[in-house]
């Protein structure tokens, strides 16, 4: 379930970078459209709440991901009139981190525990301690599963099934169990438990 990666251009020409969890968005959203900020609004919204539903049914769980970024996108276009023109950019699939346009939040306080590393052992670590009531914070310096991400070549597939994948509190729930995950699935299964299973984590 590949990312798709797109911006938006807004009436006074600031350009506001976006992504939808699945490639469901494509079917509401034209590259190059101009669209009534109403009308783009509404299509954001659904291919978003439709992206967020794919991945619901993969996982079991709707994804806060999509949520977060149609906050963002609606609050983009609060400041415009509903008539005025809005531009989308050209709609990229992929697995690549987007640049983050929100502050990296400071960390404070006293934590019991620092987990370093957001890929599968420490978000696996970070779920036996949420599950011991033991305050922690997890650090990482690039976005979750980044080395699935960036590191595997594009055919990159599990030599282990499907069903063998048990992070804690998070069994494989897809319908192929005795398949093997390529790296798109593979990223999908550490982001949506990373996202709907733990703290939040610090870059």
């Amino acid at each position: 379930m590949p990312e798709v990666h797109f911006s938006i251009t807004w009436p006074d020409g600031t350009v506001q970078r976006a992504g939808s969890p699945s490639t469901a968005i494509e079917r509401f959203l034209a590259p190059g459209a101009t669209y009534p900020v109403a009308e783009l609004r509404r299509r954001v919204r659904d291919g978003l709440t439709a992206a967020s539903e794919r991945v619901r049914m993969r996982f079991g769980m709707a994804c806060t991901a999509a949520a977060a970024e149609l906050d963002a996108l609606e609050a983009g276009a609060a400041p415009f009139r509903d008539d005025a023109p809005a531009t989308v950019g050209p709609l990229r699939r992929g697995v690549s981190s987007l640049a983050s346009t929100a502050p990296v939040p400071r960390l404070s306080g006293h934590r019991s525990v620092v987990v370093i590393g957001g890929g599968q052992a420490g978000l696996a670590v970070s779920w036996h301690l949420t599950q011991r009531g033991i305050d922690h914070v997890v650090l990482e310096r690039h976005r979750v599963a980044h080395s699935w991400r960036e590191e595997r070549w594009d055919r990159f597939c599990l030599v282990t099934p499907n069903w063998q994948c048990q992070l804690p509190g998070h069994p494989y729930a897809g319908d192929d169990p005795d398949g093997f995950m390529v790296r798109d699935q593979l990223v999908d299964y550490v982001a949506t438990y990373a996202a709907y299973r733990q703290p939040k984590s610090h870059r």
